[in-house]
């Protein structure tokens, strides 16, 4: 009985948002949200501030006008910037990233082609790194144990 009163004690304790576990879940996860955010506000505004403009390199400096302003609202370029940018978050939220302006493609089926040997590639890479760094920092280490040895003998008082 004693035990069971205990253990409702600790899951209540645990329950409690002064939880320093919760509190740094939350914390991180804040964190994430903002970075992302951050990102995908810097794609969008690389993408647009670049100088050039996207259609007209997609369909050559002799398009006809009436082209490149077709192919412009088409990619809804003609609208305000704010209203692209919510298009845009719209879009990834949905899973919608639009079609390439090349292939006339959708982005997400050209990632989902790739994707696979983007993850075998960084896979490799990871277990490369890992067998490279962790048996040259057991065998390295910085600063040697003879350096400290040193330095710690010549600052001790003579014996007497």
């Amino acid at each position: 009985m004693a035990s069971t009163t205990a253990t409702q004690a600790i899951l209540i304790r645990s329950a409690r948002s002064d939880n320093p576990w919760v509190s740094f879940l939350v914390r991180r996860g804040g964190q994430f949200v903002l970075s992302v955010w951050v990102l995908v506000t810097a794609a969008f505004l690389m993408i647009h501030l670049v100088p050039g403009d996207p259609v007209r390199a997609a369909l050559g400096l002799n398009a006809p006008a009436e082209l490149v302003e077709a192919k412009r609202a088409a990619l809804g370029l003609d609208q305000p910037l704010l209203v692209q940018y919510f298009h845009y978050i719209g879009g990834l939220f949905t899973g919608d990233m639009g079609s390439s302006m090349i292939t006339s493609q959708p982005v997400s089926e050209i990632i989902s082609t790739r994707l696979p040997a983007t993850l075998q590639l960084a896979l490799l890479a990871v277990l490369l790194v890992l067998l490279v760094s962790v048996p040259s920092a057991s065998r390295w280490r910085w600063p040697p144990a003879a350096a400290g040895a040193e330095d710690s003998s010549s600052r001790s008082p003579p014996a007497p």
